[in-house]
């Protein structure tokens, strides 16, 4: 922890994003909760920044990035798992919305169905856990790559990775 705080400003003003996850002692597993809570905490610090014009054009840079590299589905499979991108990315959330039973579900988007937020699934509306979880990382990389960039990298500090 002392280290990141030491380097953050310096490496943050050479152009780099700097994120960071805390492991816990209870969990004792490498979770990918834990690393997704990273990007969503980076991207909450982000949008508070809206307010300086700098803040405002380094997340207006990023957003366009993002939604270059990621089609609407992808932005609102990776809201699940970073919900900041839901006051990011607003017109993707415009999309969404009520089935005949009243709930929500995503439309389908560049070929890419995301999972209904409905309880009741027939077994042809269902999606095989390992589909879905494919399609996360398949994202979570793009996401990656939209940020990141040799004039740009991107630093994940993992603290507390022995627990």
């Amino acid at each position: 922890s002392h280290l990141l705080q030491n380097m953050h400003e310096p490496l943050s003003r050479n152009g780099w994003l700097c994120l960071k996850c805390k492991f816990d002692i209870l969990s004792r597993n490498l979770s990918s909760s834990t690393i997704f809570l990273a990007f969503d905490e980076f991207f909450q610090s982000l949008s508070r920044m809206r307010s300086t014009s700098e803040g405002a054009e380094a997340l207006q840079e990023l957003v366009l990035l993002i939604e270059h590299q990621i089609p609407a589905a992808g932005i609102a499979t990776l809201s699940q798992v970073i919900p900041s991108f839901r006051s990011l990315f607003p017109d993707v959330f415009r999309r969404v919305v009520p089935n005949d039973d009243g709930d929500e579900e995503i439309e389908e988007d560049e070929g890419i169905m995301l999972l209904k937020h409905s309880d009741d699934h027939s077994e042809e509306d269902s999606i095989p856990a390992d589909t879905i979880k494919h399609r996360l990382h398949y994202f979570f990389e793009r996401l990656i790559h939209a940020i990141s960039s040799p004039e740009r990298p991107v630093l994940l500090f993992l603290d507390d990775l022995q627990w």
